[in-house]
């Protein structure tokens, strides 16, 4: 388990970076994307204080109040932990479980490989065109499964970017958990 304070580091880091590039979204206010970045950094901060969950495992969306926990999770009980945590920080209007349970250690070279997918799957969001937003979407693999998560503008985004994710080399199995803004 990653030490809290080099959780926090990094959340904090992230923070910073979006606060400069928040009047990035031309449809949104910098105060929206302030405030759903403050609830995503309240959100993160709340699951790593409990000990209960591996924070790390678990990335925080948010969008105009609605919470998306999206990662995979050891156990059915650290997803609902994770879930109340969220549930009970200040202006959380809804919490949207994006968490699949998958207990069990990984072999170092199933790590490598999973790597391997995790970077192939970043370059072709990367590379597609007209998929607004598709950078932004969070994606984890384990153990040849590949978990999207995040928020699109459109279900037809949904459905391309689903597409292109099935299509990666060494995809076994696909988790879309996407939600339209």
């Amino acid at each position: 388990m990653t030490s809290n304070n080099s959780i926090r580091a990094t959340v904090l880091c992230l923070l910073l970076a979006v606060l400069g590039t928040a009047s990035a979204e031309s449809t949104r206010t910098v105060g929206e994307s302030v405030d759903d970045t403050a609830i995503a950094t309240q959100t993160k901060f709340a699951l790593i204080d409990d000990s209960t969950v591996d924070a790390g495992d678990i990335n925080v969306e948010s969008h105009l109040g609605r919470v998306l926990l999206i990662g995979f999770v050891d156990s059915k009980e650290q997803q609902s932990e994770a879930i109340k945590i969220a549930r009970n920080v200040d202006y959380v209007e809804d919490v949207i479980d994006a968490m699949v349970v998958m207990p069990g250690k990984r072999s170092f070279g199933r790590v490598i490989d999973d790597e391997k997918i995790h970077a192939a799957i970043k370059l072709k969001l990367a590379d597609a065109e007209g998929l607004g937003g598709a950078t932004t979407v969070v994606v984890d693999v384990r153990n040849g499964e590949a978990l999207i998560g995040g928020f699109v503008d459109s279900k037809d985004t949904v459905s391309d970017i689903a597409k292109l994710v099935r299509n990666v080399e060494g995809v076994e199995k696909l988790h879309n958990r996407l939600q339209v803004k």
